[in-house]
């Protein structure tokens, strides 16, 4: 996954190209004090601080397993 658009305009991308007019791509991940609920394929859940979940590498690639299969 690669944010290109900074929707919330807070210095930082969080929103795919193919979504631009949507923030965090139909997310919520600051609606539960500024972090979201994770439900994971195995039914149980984890909260995930916004900051962390939405972390980006310079490449402006996620790197947060929760966004790819191998966690």
């Amino acid at each position: 996954y690669r944010f290109t658009v900074d929707f919330n305009l807070d210095g930082k991308v969080d929103t795919m190209p193919q979504y631009p007019e949507t923030p965090f791509n139909f997310g919520r991940p600051t609606v539960h004090g500024n972090g979201s609920n994770n439900t994971l394929l195995d039914g149980h859940v984890e909260r995930v601080s916004f900051q962390a979940l939405w972390a980006i590498d310079r490449r402006k690639q996620v790197v947060h397993s929760f966004w790819y299969m191998e966690d």
